[in-house]
C-alpha cells in the first residue's frame, strides 16, 4: 500500500476484512500494516480468543505413530 497522488489521495483508506484468525490471518494483518496500510482492518474468526501462534502438530502424532 503506497501513498497515492491526485484524486486517489483524497479518498479515505480502504477497509480490509481478513477471514480466519489462524496464523495466516494474523500474519496477513501484520503484513498489511508493515506495508503501510493505515485503513481499518477487521479480523473475523470463529475463535473466542485473540489470534495466537499455535504450534504445528505432527501428522505422526495425530496418527498415533509417535508418543
Amino acid at each position: 500500500m503506497t501513498q497515492a497522488s491526485g484524486a486517489a489521495a483524497s479518498r479515505p483508506p480502504s477497509r480490509v476484512v481478513v477471514v480466519g484468525g489462524s496464523l495466516a490471518g494474523s500474519r496477513t494483518v501484520l503484513a498489511l500494516r508493515r506495508a503501510g496500510h493505515d485503513g481499518p482492518i477487521t479480523l473475523v474468526s470463529a475463535e473466542p480468543h485473540l489470534p495466537y501462534d499455535r504450534p504445528p502438530l505432527s501428522k505422526e502424532l495425530l496418527a498415533g505413530e509417535t508418543t
